[in-house]
């Protein structure tokens, strides 16, 4: 009886051939600074790759991770859904861009998302130095295609869901001759940050009873205070509620869509703030069709 083979991918990589290649890559000069001599950052990132599908050199040029959180190029996601058999159509102007999905599954229904320079604006987007006040029409596009693939085809974006923008990173998608200060980052560069105060609106919170049976909470909220929501997520969460009718200090509804008690925003960690801001504009997105 002959031996079954199972095929795998050609770039499928165990642990231990993992390692070798990041020790080999690590020390070439042509790969972002982040990842030179760096060859644990490089494993990271090849693990992100292999859970994508994508071959593992992907991960140097389409993956990055910021603060810890893997996102992808605009670009990325666009093709990804093409690959996946989905029809996309994007169609944009200096002012508008709209992104049009048909899933392969289902042909007869339009996925739609529209981004203008006024949702940018309410958004508090066209207020940043730097991509959004010198390639707003780019930006508009990377926001609509990376919405769109959430709403309408999220399977084929695995882990890496949002682009380095939406996590308070630099812009990936430059235009062909853009400054350095807005071409791609290393896939592993941290985002510094001036250290924001808290909302006017949860400046007062009550104290805690040290004393009291807290469920587990106060080792949550430990646990999770070094990986919190962060400015451009609290912007675009506030913007997001008011938007939907709903009261920025309406903290039941969320404590129902993250799974735990939470008595102020500052309390959310970027993975739930994530998880609301999806939330909310799925909510907006279903009531606007």
């Amino acid at each position: 009886m002959s031996e079954v083979i199972v095929h795998q991918p050609q770039h499928a990589m165990d642990l231990e051939q993992q390692m070798s290649y990041s020790k080999a890559l690590a020390a070439a000069s042509i790969i972002p600074k982040a990842y030179q001599n760096q060859p644990a950052n490089i494993l990271v990132a090849i693990g992100y790759a292999q859970a994508l599908g994508e071959h593992p050199i992907a991960a140097l040029t389409d993956v990055y991770v910021v603060e810890g959180r893997p996102s992808m190029s605009a670009s990325m996601m666009h093709r990804r859904a093409l690959e996946a058999g989905h029809r996309v159509r994007v169609t944009s102007t200096d002012s508008e861009a709209v992104v049009s999905i048909w899933r392969k599954d289902d042909p007869q229904h339009e996925h739609k998302i529209v981004w203008t320079l006024g949702r940018a604006k309410h958004a508090g987007l066209m207020g940043r130095k730097g991509p959004w006040q010198s390639y707003p029409a780019a930006m508009l596009r990377s926001r609509a295609v990376s919405e769109a693939c959430r709403m309408a085809c999220p399977e084929v974006l695995g882990p890496a869901k949002y682009t380095p923008d939406e996590l308070g990173g630099d812009f990936i998608d430059a235009p062909e001759g853009a400054p350095a200060a807005f071409a791609a980052p290393g896939p592993t560069t941290k985002v510094s940050r001036k250290k924001k105060e808290p909302e006017p609106v949860d400046a007062e919170v009550v104290p805690e009873n040290t004393d009291a049976d807290t469920h587990g909470q106060d080792e949550l909220r430990e646990a999770i205070r070094g990986d919190g929501i962060t400015e451009p997520q609290m912007k675009k969460l506030c913007a997001l509620l008011t938007e939907n009718g709903i009261d920025v200090q309406a903290y039941g509804p969320m404590s129902q869509i993250v799974g735990r008690d939470i008595t102020s925003k500052t309390d959310l960690s970027k993975d739930e703030a994530a998880r609301l801001i999806d939330s909310l504009e799925t909510r907006l997105n279903q009531e606007s069709n």
